[in-house]
């Protein structure tokens, strides 16, 4: 992600940071996303641990600006980050690459607001489809046309040739949780998605081209533990 950069610390270089406020990232970040360079330091104000983002931008006479962005952080020990584990989840039956993150956070900030659960299903058709009841209405929207990356290994892929493609795989997850995940529309252009049904939503988001990234994050977001009417 970055060209030049210097971490020391006691514990291989490696320094682990817990995030405060999604919302001052978020805003850092889209302050970032026309920058022609930025500087990332870690260092304190007030006593307090931040990140403080050098953002130079252009402005609209040609000239640059800079713009400091600060994100307060927590400093984990080591032990602490012995507590954070990747959770073990079932392979997922489909992998779907999701339409611009901006677009659909329009969509479920109107649907949360219906009803605190949100069902999402996908195919390996392209098609994606949320749905959300609001008694006595059920309201879904619909994506076709979509990516389906091959992602998974071959004996699972030959497994699941046998599945028609427009078969739908589906969990339900808080819809608040969905939308706080939206917020990392400005962290990266490409996600993809996938479900295991029962169990959880993942979602990969990359930082810059799906094909040559500069990272990776992902989010794992739990279902509930039902199933309603298809």
């Amino acid at each position: 992600i970055f060209s030049d950069y210097r971490i020391e610390s006691n514990n291989q270089n490696e320094i682990y940071l817990e995030i405060q406020s999604l919302d001052s990232m978020h805003r850092a970040l889209k302050s970032a996303a026309e920058a022609s360079w930025l500087i990332m330091r870690l260092c304190k104000k007030g006593g307090k641990p931040i990140l403080s983002l050098d953002i130079r931008v252009a402005t609209m006479s040609n000239r640059e600006t800079l713009i400091v962005q600060d994100i307060a952080i927590k400093v984990l020990k080591p032990s602490e980050m012995n507590s954070f584990t990747e959770p073990l989840c079932p392979e997922p039956p489909v992998y779907i690459v999701l339409p611009p993150l901006e677009s659909m956070k329009s969509v479920i900030e109107r649907l949360k607001n219906l009803d605190g659960k949100i069902r999402i299903r996908m195919n390996r058709a392209g098609e994606l489809r949320l749905k959300t009841v609001c008694d006595p209405a059920v309201i879904e929207v619909e994506w076709r046309g979509c990516n389906n990356p091959n992602l998974e290994d071959e004996e699972t892929r030959r497994a699941r040739e046998e599945e028609p493609p427009n078969t739908f795989h589906s969990v339900s997850i808080a819809s608040k949780n969905l939308a706080r995940f939206l917020t990392s529309y400005a962290m990266g252009k490409v996600c993809i998605a996938c479900v295991c049904p029962g169990h959880s939503v993942i979602f990969y988001v990359y930082i810059g081209s799906f094909r040559n990234p500069g990272g990776i994050m992902t989010f794992y977001v739990p279902a509930f533990d039902d199933e309603d009417d298809e």
